[in-house]
């Protein structure tokens, strides 16, 4: 439950710090100016890391395309857009 607070706490005062108003965590886009925790997170439901490994090598590493309000999710936080990404 801390974790949950501290995440809405953090994104709150980033959204002041920069002026944003609202962002789009609800169901088709809709826009929240005072969003949970849980409607940050479930917008990374959709998040696939996939690494494909022949004789425990890794070939291939496949990952989902990120959306512009999880860019500014990730950006509200704190948090760099290349840990979704392949290295």
């Amino acid at each position: 439950m801390i974790i949950q607070a501290l995440i809405e706490r953090d994104v709150r005062i980033s959204m002041k710090d920069q002026g944003i108003s609202s962002i789009p965590v609800y169901f088709e886009e809709r826009e929240c100016s005072s969003t949970t925790a849980y409607r940050i997170l479930s917008k990374f439901d959709n998040i696939l890391l996939n690494h494909i490994l022949v004789d425990g090598m890794e070939v291939k590493h496949v990952s989902t395309d990120i959306s512009n309000t999880q860019r500014k999710i990730l950006s509200l936080l704190h948090i760099e857009e290349n840990r979704f990404r392949p290295a």
